[in-house]
C-alpha cells in the first residue's frame, strides 16, 4: 500500500524503539500513540472513559504493559 497524502499539520512523532519494540502488540502501540499525542496528560479515569469500542480490562492491560516495558510512568 501506497500512502499518497499525510497531513502534516497535526502530527504525532513517535520513538522507533516504542515502535519496533516486539514485545508491545500493534493494539498496545496504538494506545501509546494516542496518548502521546494528547495536550496534555491523562488520568487512568479519562481514559476508560473513553469509548474506543475497548473494553476496561484490555486498556488496564495496555497500560501495564507500557508500564512495565519503561514507555509510561503512573502516578
Amino acid at each position: 500500500m501506497t500512502i499518497v497524502k499525510i497531513d502534516r499539520s497535526n502530527i504525532v512523532v513517535l520513538s522507533n524503539r516504542v515502535v519496533n519494540d516486539d514485545n508491545l502488540s500493534w493494539e498496545v502501540v496504538g494506545l501509546f500513540a494516542y496518548l502521546a499525542g494528547q495536550d496534555r496528560p491523562m488520568t487512568l479515569e479519562e481514559l476508560l472513559a473513553l469509548e474506543r469500542g475497548k473494553d476496561e480490562s484490555m486498556v488496564r492491560r495496555a497500560i501495564s504493559e507500557l508500564e512495565r516495558a519503561g514507555y509510561i510512568a503512573l502516578e
